[in-house]
């Protein structure tokens, strides 16, 4: 009769609670000393592959945490890029790495931060393949802050390697194409209204006054629909 009266559940359902926190107690408890052993390995200036591991497990688990970040920064400086030659690939790594967290967290600051410093420091970075990276984050979510500052940051970078004022014009121009699509999938899609708006003084610069009018009577057309 007691489990028609649900005291089998009950107590099943004490027993799951106490079963999750435990696992979770656990959790903690692993968590804090990875956390000290990152700290005691970097103030050791033991830079090895050991505490770069240490410092991507605390990552898997929080990756918003800044201090790790700078840290499994200086691991990497002081340590495997400067045993090798081929740096290149240490870069790779750390990109794929951001490839999985930023499924956790696609709005975390200091995930996209990483990124940019891979990018910056890592010999012939591919910045059309981050325009095309950026192009399916801001698919996934339009409204991304984000991936809108680094589809900044990467254009301004195809700009400055561009070779040429045509080709520098082009990229205006397709970048200007790219916000005038998003903004009419979403026309309250405020970001792209502000990365349009730092290009339009670019766009209209040498034109004429009629070609100005029409660029003026498009955006009144994205406004109505």
């Amino acid at each position: 009769m007691s489990d028609v009266h649900g005291v089998k559940r009950v107590r099943t359902t004490e027993e799951a609670i106490k079963a999750r926190r435990q696992r979770e107690a656990g959790k903690i408890e692993e968590y804090n000393k990875l956390v000290t052993q990152c700290h005691e390995k970097v103030q050791a200036q033991e830079y090895s592959t050991e505490a770069l591991v240490i410092t991507t497990r605390i990552l898997e688990s929080n990756p918003d945490y800044y201090t790790i970040w700078n840290l499994r920064r200086r691991i990497l400086i002081n340590g495997i890029l400067k045993t090798t030659d081929e740096k290149r690939p240490v870069f790779v790594k750390e990109l794929q790495l951001f490839m999985q967290l930023i499924q956790i967290n696609p709005k975390s600051y200091w995930l996209w931060n990483h990124r940019r410093w891979c990018l910056e420091t890592m010999p012939d970075p591919d910045w059309t393949g981050e325009l095309g990276l950026v192009n399916k984050m801001l698919t996934m979510d339009g409204r991304n802050f984000h991936g809108w500052d680094y589809r900044r940051y990467v254009v301004g970078h195809l700009r400055a390697i561009a070779g040429s004022p045509e080709k520098e014009a082009l990229i205006v121009q397709q970048e200007y194409d790219f916000t005038t699509q998003k903004i009419n999938q979403s026309f309250s899609n405020y970001s792209a209204w502000h990365q349009r708006s730092k290009l339009l003084s670019e766009i209209v610069a040498d034109m004429s006054t009629e070609e100005k009018n029409q660029v003026a009577k498009d955006g009144n057309q994205s406004e109505e629909s």
